[in-house]
This record gives structure tokens, sequence and C-alpha cells, in this order.
């Protein structure tokens, strides 16, 4: 076949025939043809825009066939293939982290400056700057993928090292089925070191493939979720690692003063009451379940288990039943007393590092949190630890931003005081990070409960959602919208305490700040309208028309029917597919098998007209909430409100 012949039928075959005359007048032949463009097709006359991409694909096959028949691919596969070193065998525990399915897959896992993980399937990204853009867009930033580097941790001569990533070897690791770096890569502004977040938890995940025990470990859950105080006290040393054997003696002395000192005032005043009313005086026992202290600290415990020793050997020389805790001087007590009282009074969260760092409890969007304790008293604390940004990078100025926005809400949220609201005692910050201290709740999430346990029946539901409508009418009460109301921010305590958290998006407004937000839909109310997940917002906040505090009793109902399904609201939708529900008068769909109250209160929650819809105060009346009597009548469970 001639080579006219040839290019005609190849012409052909895009159904671009028409044009072979243009090609032999501009004395294109068939060699010549890997070499046109786009704009080389125009000028041969192929002005279709049809024509020309048809053309521009049969020319890309045309030059991946010349490719193949330069390079001997068959022979370079057989010479790897003989060359290939046989994979050594994965420890144990890399195994728990490339499990057999990710270790053939593309998913490649980030390490944030926060510290928190991304995880990004790569697939079809074979260059390090599509790699970066779908971890920016997975991140929802919009900056330019050159503004970031990345680095790992290499072992070097036998010392683990910072080492950054070209962008050949970035590639080669992320596609790479053994490689263990894929699944710690840092990710970090341009021209800036990685932080020492990111730092400190790429080296857990490398201490814990080569078998060391980390420098900073996470705390130790009971049953899945965090341990009660009873169980930290008995084990400070595991807890507070790196704390030392000395200042943990120390709190352990401070504390129990603090506690015996407490016990004693209210000995005293009790007694006097006792004899005022002529009533017998209540045992230790009941003292301390009846709440001499809301939150019982390391010394409280001590005394505690010590105080039931005593009783249970029915001791009669109870003026010695403390002796039992070696650390405590008993004849240093009253001399020391006063000091104690002081440094007591002083104590706050403003002068730097004064409390002791434990375990880590979890990570989130905005850093890290730890156990920590109060070395006055022994109080036990979760501490909120954010890095501060040092760059310039745009980034840094979000982060910054976020941080400024985390201080004002901390400045309005520790005046709350409400046992079911999460308290927050203060902050401090130093060079590197700003430390947020709350309270340690014990136990875990709705989120986490519905984890590991799956939905919850209706009698649990409505006694948990019972406290949440009690701390929301609270925070209500003082003008303060929650705006992320959801099982991830609710915690449940061992004694199952419902305990709203995490107000890092909080508002505090006023009556006047709802009328304007109900008429005006300004920077402002775009900007509210953004913060939480799409899956608990009301319509008004999707619409960004309103944000009142009638936008959280939308979320409650949300948060209804997370606890009857274990799944969030709309759950086969994405975000976007949500907003589009929401914002066309679509309710999250009731669940079937709840009773009469229970879908009346659904339907009271998702009204529309946020005017309409009731307070926190109102809906704590529904029958809903009402005390349950369970009886089986024809084989089915019916439930009844109790009339007080």
């Amino acid at each position: 076949m001639s080579e006219v012949t040839d290019l005609y039928a190849w012409l052909a075959r895009s159904a671009c025939q028409q044009y072979h005359a243009n090609f032999v007048k501009h004395d294109i032949t068939f060699d010549l043809l890997s070499d046109l463009d786009s704009d080389a097709l125009r000028e041969l006359g192929v002005l279709k825009v049809g024509d020309r991409i048809r053309l521009e694909i049969a020319i890309a096959e045309l030059k991946l066939a010349t490719l193949k028949k330069k390079v001997p691919l068959k022979e370079i596969r057989e010479y790897i293939e003989k060359e290939q070193v046989p994979i050594k065998r994965v420890p144990t525990s890399e195994k728990a982290l490339l499990s057999p399915g990710a270790t053939t897959s593309r998913i490649v896992t980030f390490i944030l400056p926060d510290g928190s993980l991304l995880k990004v399937n790569v697939e079809g990204c074979f260059s390090a700057q599509l790699i970066k853009k779908k971890v920016l867009k997975k991140l929802g930033v919009h900056d330019d993928d050159n503004e970031y580097d990345t680095f790992v941790h290499m072992n070097v001569s036998g010392d683990i090292k910072i080492s950054s990533l070209y962008d050949v070897e970035f590639v080669t690791i992320c596609f790479s089925p053994d490689r263990p770096e894929k699944h710690r890569i840092m990710l970090t502004p341009k021209n800036e070191a990685p932080t020492p977040t990111a730092t400190a938890k790429s080296l857990r995940i490398v201490q814990r493939l080569s078998g060391k025990k980390p420098t900073n470990p996470s705390i130790r859950s009971f049953f899945g979720q965090r341990p009660p105080s009873e169980l930290i006290s008995s084990n400070l040393g595991e807890y507070f690692p790196t704390a030392g054997l000395h200042a943990l003696e120390t709190t352990i002395r401070n504390s129990v003063r603090h506690s015996m000192r407490v016990l004693r005032r209210f000995n005293s005043s009790s007694s006097v009451l006792n004899v005022l009313l002529g009533r017998p005086s209540i045992t230790s026992e009941e003292r301390w379940y009846r709440g001499v202290h809301q939150q019982r600290t390391i010394g409280d415990v001590l005394v505690h288990n010590v105080t039931m020793l005593d009783e249970a050997k029915i001791s009669s020389d109870r003026s010695n039943r403390h002796s039992r805790i070696e650390l405590m001087n008993v004849e240093s007590e009253n001399e020391d007393e006063d000091n104690l009282s002081e440094a007591l009074d002083e104590f706050d969260f403003c002068g730097g590092k004064k409390w002791l760092q434990g375990a880590r409890i979890g990570a989130g969007s905005f850093g890290t949190v730890y156990l920590g304790m109060n070395p006055m008293s022994g109080e036990l604390m979760a501490v909120k630890q954010v890095p501060i940004p040092t760059g310039s990078s745009k980034q840094n100025e979000v982060h910054r931003s976020m941080i400024s926005a985390l201080q004002r809400e901390m400045a309005i949220l520790k005046e709350l005081n409400h046992e079911n609201i999460v308290l927050y005692y203060g902050l401090s910050s130093d060079a590197n990070f700003l430390n947020i201290f709350l309270e340690y709740i014990p136990g875990g999430s709705v989120q986490l409960m519905l984890h590991l346990y799956g939905p919850f029946e209706e009698p649990l539901i409505r006694n948990f959602i019972r406290q949440v409508l009690v701390g929301l009418s609270y925070l209500h009460g003082v003008d303060i919208i929650h705006r992320d109301i959801k099982g991830a921010n609710i915690l449940i305590d061992i004694k199952g305490i419902a305990k709203i958290s995490d107000f890092g998006i909080s508002k505090k407004v006023n009556t006047t700040d709802e009328e304007k937000s109900n008429d005006t839909t300004g920077k402002q109310a775009k900007r509210a309208s953004l913060q939480g997940l799409v899956y608990w917002m009301a319509p008004e906040v999707v619409k960004q028309t309103a944000y009142t505090k009638k936008a959280d009793i939308w979320s409650v109902g949300c948060l209804v029917v997370e606890m009857f399904t274990g799944r969030h609201p709309f759950p086969s939708f994405s975000q976007m597919q949500a907003i589009f529900k929401i914002g066309t008068h679509t309710r999250p769909e009731v669940p079937k098998w709840c009773t009469i109250e229970g879908q009346d209160f659904l339907n009271k929650t998702f009204e529309f007209d946020y005017s309409k819809r009731p307070s926190a105060v109102e809906l704590l009346a529904d029958s809903f909430l009402a005390p349950l009597i369970v009886s089986d009548t024809d084989n089915e469970k019916r439930s009844a409100p109790v009339a007080l």
C-alpha cells in the first residue's frame, strides 16, 4: 500500500477523509503525522472542532504506537523480573498499617501541619502536581500546588532524619505497593519545615512500624472509650509517661491535701446542719455521691478509696484512716495548707505550661488533644493543643484567623457552667502552641457509641435528647448558638450524662443580631452558613437567609435521626446533593420504627419556617421526652407518657 493510500486510510478511520487533498497539497506524509498539533490541523483546513479532536486523538495513538516500536518493552519487563529482589516479609505491626487491601491500592496518607491524617486515592495522578492538586481539592484549599512541599522521615545511616522529596521520588513512593513512607508523607507550605505536631505524628508511625514504644503514646481505651478517672488515678505512670516521678508525687500530695481539706469543710458544715435539723449525719459514701465535687480529682479518688477500705474493715480508730496514702505527710498538712490554698487560688492557665501533659486522647482539624492534669489540685483535663503558625503562606494566614476565632470563642465559653455542657477552664500559649483547657469526660461521643454498639433504642434516645435540650436551653438563654450539634459533638460520660462539646464555631448573639440575620445575608451570614457539616444544617442556613437559635433545633432533629439509624441524615447523598435537598425543602427521612411521639417530635424540629419551630424549652415539654411506661399489647411495644 502506498504512502498516499496509508494517509487516506488513516484519515478515513477518523471520518476525516475529506481533508486528504489538503494534507497532500501541503506535503504532509504519513511519517509527519505524529508532529501535528491543534494549530497545524487548523492551518490544514480542519476547522470543525469535532474533526480536530478526533484527529488529535488519532495522532496521540500514533505516537504511542511509534513509542512501543522504539522501546523494547518486552525485553525491559523480562530484565526487571529477572533482577527483582523478593520482598521481605512484612512485620506484624506493619501489617496492621498496610492491610492486604491497602498494599496494592493507591491510597496515600498525608500528615497535615496540624498533625491530622488525610487519606487520598492517587489513582490516575501520574505526576507530583496532579497528586498535590487532588490533596488540596480534598482539603477544600484553592492554593497553587507549587506552594507546597513534601517531606518524609528516612533512615539515613541508622538515624531517622527528615528528607525533602523530589517530585520523581514523591511519585515513586505514592505508587509503590510496599513503601511504608506512603503512609506518612508530611505536606508543608513552600519554604517551611514540617511543624512539630506533624513531625511527632510521623515519628509515632515510624516507631510503631519499628516496634519501638512511642515517646508520646495515645491514651489506652477503656472498652473502646476514654478511661474513667479511677483507672487513671491508679495508673498515673502509664497515662502520664513523660511527667516524671517527682512531678507525679508532688501532684498526688497536693491533690490529697486539697481533697481532705474540702472533705473536712463539708463535714463541719454538714454536722452543724444536721444538729439544726435534728438529722443523723450521712455516711461518707453518700457524701461523695451527693456531689462534694462535681469533678473528682486524683486526690478525691485516693481519699475515697481509703475511706471505703476503712469502712469495710469497720475500723474504730477513724482518725488514722488516711495514713495509708504514703505520699501524704499528715504532720505537715496544717502548716502547708495555707500555702496550698494560696497556690490554688493563684493558679491560672495564662502563665505558660503550668500543667502536666499526658497521653494523646485524639486529634481534630484544629490540633491534638492530650490528657492533662492540674499540678495543684490533681484535676484531670482534656487539653487541646493547637500549633501556632510561623510562616506567611496563605494556609498559615487562614490558620491564624482560626486561632483568633478560637480565642474569642473561648473568652465567652469559659464563663459557662452547666452539667450538660463541657466546661472550658481557660487558655494558655507559648511560642509554638495555643493550649485550650477543657473538662475531661470519661466515656465517648454519641458517634463513637453508634459505631461500637449500633443504633440506640428509643428510651435511650429520649434520655440523651432531653439532656441535650436542657444544655441547649441554657446556651440559648445566654444568647449562644452552638451551630454544630451532631453525634460527634455530644459526649456521654460513664454515668450516662450527656454533655455538649466543641464550641469552635459557636457564636454569641442577641435579639438585635437575630433580627438583622433574618433580613440580611451579608458576609457574616454567609460565613455562618458555611460552618459545620451540611447534613445537620437547617434550610435557612443552607440558603443563607438567617442563622438563629432555631437552627440548633433542626440539628437536634438530625441528631435524633442519627441515633435511630446510626447514620447521618441523607446518608446516600454527597454534601452537595444534601445541600440541594435541604435547600428545596426536603426533610430528612423519619425512621418508620419510632413511636408516634417520636415522629411528632421530629416533625416539629423539621419545621421549615424557623419562626414556627419550637424552642429548646418548648420541646422539653413535648410528650416524646416524658417518662415512659412500656407495656406489651398484641405483641407490640407501645409507650405512653406519664402525667406528672
